[in-house]
């Protein structure tokens, strides 16, 4: 990834594309995706002198001048989201690797954390969705778990698909490709559930990079 950066003018290869190339790769990161320390300084390295060099590209306020200490600084802050990015899927119990084995049996291909999600949700064996969160209808709901718990008595667990309408709304924003995937995943999948997806915005990778690092 170093020589890309330094080499991108020759690639044509803007630093805005590069760092959303960047943002991917971290995502990535599990026990098949490891970057070692001295990789990571070198990265810095070249991403200080990267920002430098195109700081007018990068920065809204073009009229400022910034200094080599003002981007050796931004370069630091992006290494620290990217780590922060590498160890976002910690907390999720069962969605920790984004690279699945084909099913030709070579290599790896992608599935996102959100497709793997909607994948279970649709598919007709309900697995268990650890993490998805059900929140109580209200005092009802709690009086009749309260007397469950007394007769030891034990409550089903709920699933989305007993629902006639699932709405699965993405915060932050959500990619036309990614749009795409997931309906063809719920088109395939012949639930007779309504699946209606929503999000705050529509983003290109370049916009969610700027997002992520508050560019």
């Amino acid at each position: 990834m170093r020589i890309i950066i330094r080499s991108r003018k020759e690639r044509k290869l803007s630093i805005e594309n590069l760092l959303a190339l960047l943002i991917h790769i971290y995502s990535l990161s599990d026990s098949e995706v490891i970057f070692n320390k001295q990789h990571e300084e070198n990265l810095e390295q070249s991403l200080i002198m990267a920002v430098l060099e195109e700081f007018k590209t990068l920065f809204d306020d073009r009229e400022r001048s910034y200094t080599p200490k003002d981007c050796e600084m931004k370069a630091k802050e992006i290494m620290c989201y990217l780590k922060e990015i590498s160890q976002m899927r910690k907390p999720i119990q069962r969605y920790h690797s984004v690279l699945k084995p084909c099913d030709a049996g070579t290599g790896h291909e992608y599935r996102g954390v959100l497709q793997q999600l909607v994948d279970d949700l649709v598919n007709t064996d309900r697995p268990d969705l650890v993490d998805l969160q059900h929140r109580n209808d209200g005092i009802k709901d709690l009086l009749r778990t309260g007397l469950n718990i007394l007769t030891s008595k034990r409550k089903s667990s709920k699933h989305p698909l007993d629902n006639p309408t699932v709405l699965l709304f993405v915060v932050g924003g959500v990619t036309a490709e990614e749009c795409k995937q997931l309906h063809r995943s719920v088109i395939t999948s012949g639930v007779d559930t309504v699946v209606l997806i929503g999000s705050t915005k529509f983003v290109t990778p370049v916009e969610a990079m700027r997002d992520v690092f508050n560019l």
